[in-house]
C-alpha cells in the first residue's frame, strides 16, 4: 500500500482514478478546489480531502506531507477561459505546477503530471509522438507546456521522479456535459440527448483522437 496525493481528485479524471486507487488498496488523499470538481463524486469516507487551490503553497505542502506520489491532474481547464484570463490559468497551471513540484521535492515523491495535447498546437503533422516540435496557440496551452518544462526540469535539477502524460480527448463517466464550452464529445452527447441536432462545421469528415477514462486511469 503506498500513500498518494491526487490534485484535481474530485474533478472527472481525477475521482476516477481515486476510485481505482482504493480499490487497490492505497492511501489516497485528494487536493480539489471544487473550482469544477464535486464532493459527490468522492466516497468521503474513504479518503483525506484538502478543499485547497494549487496557488496555496504552504496549504499544500501540508496536505501532500509524506505521500509517496502525486498524481497531478488538477489545472485550470477550457481554452475560452484561458483567452477571457489567461493570468489565472497560468497562476493554476504554471505556478500551481511549481508548488506540487516543490512539495514533492520536500517529500521525495514520485510526480505524474497530466498535460495535453493543445501543446502541439499549430503543428499539424498526424500522428502525434513526443519527439515533434511544440507550437502552444493559446494562454492554456502554453501554460500546460510551461509546466511541462517545470516537470522536466525539477527532474533533472533536483532528481524528482517524474513521469509526463499528455492526454488526447479523455471521455467517460462523470464528465460534464451541461458545462459552458463544452469538448466536441460532450457536446455532441448533450445535444443528442436532448434531441436536438448537433452543429457540425467544416464538412463534418473531421477526425480526432478519444480516450476511454478506464483506459487512462490503468495508465497511471
Amino acid at each position: 500500500m503506498k500513500k498518494i496525493a491526487v490534485t484535481g481528485g474530485a474533478g472527472f479524471i481525477g475521482s476516477n482514478l481515486v476510485e481505482r486507487l482504493l480499490s487497490h488498496g492505497h492511501e489516497v488523499t485528494v487536493v480539489d478546489d471544487l473550482s469544477t470538481g464535486l464532493k459527490s463524486n468522492l466516497d468521503l469516507d474513504k479518503v483525506t480531502f484538502h478543499e485547497i487551490s494549487l496557488t496555496e503553497r504552504d496549504g499544500l505542502a501540508k496536505a501532500v506531507k509524506g505521500v509517496d506520489a502525486i498524481v497531478h491532474l488538477g489545472a485550470r481547464g477550457s481554452v475560452p477561459r484561458s483567452l477571457k484570463n489567461p493570468i489565472a490559468t497560468h497562476d493554476v497551471n504554471a505556478t500551481g505546477t511549481l508548488n506540487v513540484l516543490e512539495a514533492a521535492r520536500s517529500n521525495g515523491a514520485h510526480v505524474i503530471f497530466s498535460s495535453s495535447s493543445s501543446v502541439y498546437g499549430r503543428n499539424g503533422q498526424l500522428p502525434k509522438d513526443e519527439s515533434m516540435w511544440l507550437s502552444p496557440l493559446t494562454p492554456y496551452a502554453a501554460s500546460k507546456l510551461a509546466a511541462e518544462g517545470y516537470v522536466q526540469a525539477y527532474g533533472a535539477a533536483y532528481d524528482v521522479h517524474v513521469t509526463l502524460l499528455r492526454f488526447f480527448n479523455v471521455f467517460g463517466p462523470r464528465q460534464d456535459i451541461h458545462r459552458k464550452n463544452p469538448p466536441l464529445l460532450n457536446y455532441l452527447v448533450r445535444e443528442i440527448k436532448q434531441g436536438k441536432q448537433p452543429v457540425l462545421h467544416s464538412t463534418g469528415e473531421q477526425a480526432r483522437d478519444y480516450i476511454h477514462i478506464d483506459d487512462v486511469v490503468k495508465l497511471i
